[in-house]
């Protein structure tokens, strides 16, 4: 890795400024603006509530609560890692007038989903308390569930970011692997509600045990799993370096690539 790459420091004026530009823009760009955040988590979770829970009764105590934890949590994952992976290709123009490192463009784009999912937050817990659900101790827990999954997803979005602009099909690729990831991330259903034989599988999704994770802290009165938490941040870890990497390798690359 090149020395002194991952420091962003010197950088994080612009980072701060240029989050929170995007997602002053991100606000402005619809009629109804940031209500559009707290409206689309709602929406959906009525769509799955009527789907899973009426129609299907497949709905679990509690079903509402439950879907808009499940819901937030990897909306979170999939928005950032989307925009993360997008945030190089996407400023081609930029990148060919000015002399910037990459590493900044994803995790600007990072910084502007907290500054968006930081918005939802009131929803999250309006709709706990509104079930009944106080907070307890065990909420203490979600900071650290939260950093974990931002670990995963600046493990999978650095990697994406560095490769789409070499292949830019990887972003549509990554768009639909996605969607397939948040119906087995058990948003929707409790993964104890599987046959055992696919639980095993089940369970290997990091994703499922984070969304799983945040329910135990609130909603279950429950400490997540350390040993799980600690292997998920132990691979994102490892994710997260190589994305670096790939990122600082191909740094001088990416104007010439993305000019043809």
């Amino acid at each position: 890795m090149t020395a002194g790459y991952a420091n962003l420091l010197p950088y994080r004026q612009l980072i701060l400024y240029k989050a929170w530009c995007d997602f002053r823009a991100e606000a402005e760009r619809t009629l109804l603006g940031p209500l559009w955040w707290i409206l689309d988590p709602l929406i959906s979770m009525a769509i799955y509530y009527l789907v899973f829970g009426v129609f299907l009764k497949r709905g679990t105590e509690d079903f509402v609560p439950f879907l808009i934890v499940g819901i937030l949590g990897y909306r979170l994952f999939e928005g950032s890692v989307r925009r993360m992976g997008n945030s190089i290709y996407g400023a081609r123009s930029l990148c060919d007038q000015v002399a910037l490192r990459k590493l900044v463009l994803p995790v600007t784009s990072l910084l502007t989903s907290l500054y968006e999912f930081a918005f939802k937050l009131p929803l999250l817990f309006g709709v706990l308390a509104l079930w009944g659900f106080r907070a307890d101790v065990h909420y203490a827990a979600l900071p650290a569930v939260l950093a974990v999954e931002v670990l995963l997803t600046c493990a999978v979005g650095l990697v994406l970011a560095a490769l789409v602009p070499f292949v830019p099909d990887l972003a549509n690729a990554a768009t639909y692997a996605l969607r397939v990831g948040f119906f087995l991330s058990g948003v929707m259903y409790s993964g104890e509600s599987l046959p055992a034989g696919v639980q095993r599988w089940f369970w290997l999704n990091p994703m499922s045990q984070l969304v799983h994770a945040q329910r135990q802290a609130l909603m279950y009165g429950q400490w997540p799993e350390a040993p799980v938490l600690v292997w998920i941040a132990a691979a994102s870890a490892l994710g997260l370096l190589l994305g670096i990497w790939l990122l600082a390798r191909c740094d001088g690359l990416y104007a010439k690539r993305m000019m043809r």
